[in-house]
């Protein structure tokens, strides 16, 4: 146990930003509340939604202003 905290705690201090997807109700038991939770994770919870959709949804919707384009080489 004392290693998976070593762990998470090299994570959150070497990534700037950590985003997390769960649609478990069992999962809320275990995420610590806002005060507890350093400021760079950002945990997404979403019963109505799968994990991947929620992802695709927050991601799609960060970037919609990102233009692309279809171009040959």
């Amino acid at each position: 146990m004392w290693f998976r905290l070593l762990i998470i705690n090299v994570i959150i201090y070497y990534v700037s930003r950590i985003i997390g997807f769960d649609h478990r109700k069992s999962v809320l038991s275990q995420i610590p509340s806002a005060n507890e939770c350093p400021e760079n994770i950002m945990i997404n919870v979403n019963h109505e939604k799968s994990s991947s959709r929620a992802v695709y949804e927050y991601f799609t919707d960060k970037h919609k202003d990102i233009k692309t384009y279809n171009v040959r080489i």
